[in-house]
């Protein structure tokens, strides 16, 4: 079952703003940022790589870089593959609609705001940007696990059905 993070927390250096990789061990803990950072302005990073001309400008913002890479990322209108992933991203739509075509067997599904996706290392996806889309995401090097060909989507619906029983947390208080 996929860990829920609120808009409302980041992972964060405490000491004003380093990157973790940047900061003595120990040192990294979390701290809270208004949901208007990552739904306000983002960052302008170019037009993605395999799209056609004029397709597919993103702009993003990063919220941590190491170990983990998260941020908000949005993209408007177009298409272009991903390839042979080399890590897993695990994605939530916040805002527009995107089809993800699994590149492997042809299988599409499309997804909009609540829908998750976690494409795993190895995957080959097509990804059809169908109105500007803003996205959550999170990028793992997975190195140690075995490519694979298929992917994960669920939609709102699904994701907020009924959950299973896990208990309690080892050392939580009931």
């Amino acid at each position: 079952k996929p860990l829920w993070l609120t808009p409302h927390m980041r992972p964060k250096c405490q000491d004003q703003g380093k990157s973790p990789s940047q900061t003595a061990q120990g040192e990294m803990g979390v701290s809270t940022s208004p949901s208007a950072e990552m739904l306000g302005d983002l960052a302008d990073w170019g037009f993605r790589a395999g799209a056609k001309e004029g397709e597919c400008r993103t702009s993003g913002l990063w919220l941590c870089k190491e170990p983990v890479k998260t941020g908000i990322w949005e993209c408007t209108p177009g298409g272009f593959d991903v390839k042979d992933r080399d890590n897993t991203e695990s994605v939530m739509i916040l805002s527009g609609r995107v089809r993800i075509t699994n590149l492997e067997d042809g299988s599409c599904k499309e997804l909009g705001p609540g829908d998750g996706l976690v494409l795993p290392q190895g995957c080959s996806v097509r990804w059809d940007v169908l109105e500007v889309t803003r996205k959550f995401f999170t990028i793992s090097p997975m190195t140690n696990m075995a490519p694979t060909s298929s992917f994960f989507m669920a939609t709102s619906a699904e994701q907020l059905g009924e959950l299973a029983d896990w208990g309690f947390r080892a050392g939580a208080k009931e």
